[in-house]
């Protein structure tokens, strides 16, 4: 009973999930296990493009290992790199970059109890965190590293902590580190990606929907699972030979094809749906109960009754726009491509090009 009560409160410390079954190759799990019992500490980094699931991947890695492994850490330490607001200011880089490590080592002394921002520099608050961490068993993770100065933080965390701590990083950027191992999150094999399509089928009440358009969707699509997400969405709204088309259409790039899909599934909203949608863009990466999502919606100026916009949330979700939590009560939040998408049709950003165009809207 004590372990169980051990293991619930560590479980208790990573994200809600937002995939209703983790879909995946169980030798990949596998790894992340062998890593956690025979690593020695030293640090993993998670990689892959954005939307392969870098963190349900980590997410779930965690949970099967705390439920299959006798050994307990002392610590399970989770922060979410949280993007700033995009601007089109350049002065305003340093500024933001300072914002975002001061978060992260914050959110960290928070779940130790530790008051670190009464500290003046960032090399003092990452002393008193190793300092808290030392003598204990425990793991901390690093999630959703996307730029180069977000990975030069990420490091600094890495250099500061492995020593006391097992680290974990999901990044996008590749990061290379003298000690540290690296596994890479893949695209869904096929078997995995019509699972995943038969799922999201049921889940949305879309019928019988043949195995032939779950074939065509993977040819197209190939396993990125948003990819495949937000596509079979829309076929209730479309018939599968016109889905098909556009995505044919659109298939020479995964930035012109991420575009289309997104711009398909917004001129599908209602216009009160699309309000809604962008209202939600300051909703913190983590997700946030219907309250703080009410409050969200309006500190953005959004005025509806809470059946409207009720309604109009469960719209947004039925187009898997918005993520939400199987589990009671509800989380909701932003895939951080519908982030970059949001901010594209806010004006603030062009569209992704270059290398960007495998990892933005």
């Amino acid at each position: 009973e004590k372990t169980s009560h051990v293991r619930n409160s560590l479980l208790s410390s990573l994200p809600a999930a937002t995939y209703q079954q983790w879909i995946g190759d169980e030798s990949e799990l596998a790894r992340i296990h062998r890593h956690l019992s025979e690593g020695g500490g030293a640090p993993l980094f998670v990689t892959g493009i954005g939307g392969l699931g870098k963190t349900s991947f980590l997410r779930e890695a965690l949970v099967t290992w705390l439920e299959a492994s006798p050994y307990k850490p002392d610590h399970l330490l989770w922060t979410t790199v949280v993007q700033p607001l995009v601007t089109l200011d350049s002065r305003l880089a340093a500024p933001r970059r300072r914002h975002t490590f001061d978060q992260l080592l914050a959110d960290l002394g928070a779940q130790l109890g530790l008051q670190v921002n009464a500290l003046p520099s960032n090399e003092r608050k990452l002393q008193m965190l190793a300092r808290a961490l030392r003598g204990t068993s425990s793991i901390v993770v690093i999630d959703n590293v996307e730029t180069p100065d977000e990975a030069t933080m990420a490091l600094s965390i890495v250099d500061a902590l492995s020593s006391v701590a097992q680290v974990l990083v999901t990044t996008r950027y590749q990061i290379l580190h003298s000690t540290g191992a690296s596994i890479p999150v893949r695209e869904l094999s096929e078997k995995h990606a019509h699972q995943l399509l038969r799922l999201e089928a049921a889940r949305l009440q879309l019928g019988e929907v043949p195995e032939e358009v779950f074939a065509n969707f993977y040819r197209l699509l190939g396993g990125h699972p948003h990819a495949l997400k937000l596509a079979v969405a829309q076929l209730a709204h479309l018939p599968p030979d016109a889905a098909l088309r556009g995505f044919q259409t659109h298939a020479a790039s995964s930035q012109s094809l991420f575009h289309y899909i997104y711009e398909t599934a917004w001129s599908l909203l209602s216009p009160a749906a699309q309000d809604v949608l962008l209202g939600l863009w300051v909703l913190p990466p983590q997700g946030a109960g219907w309250e703080d999502l009410r409050l969200a919606f309006q500190a953005g100026g959004g005025m509806m009754s809470d059946e409207e916009l009720l309604s109009h949330v469960a719209e947004l979700a039925a187009l898997n726009l918005i993520q939400t939590t199987a589990d009671h009560p509800i989380t909701y939040s932003l895939h951080r491509l519908t982030y970059n998408y949001l901010s594209y049709k806010m004006g603030l950003r062009e569209a992704a090009t270059g290398d960007e165009a495998d990892e933005q809207v």
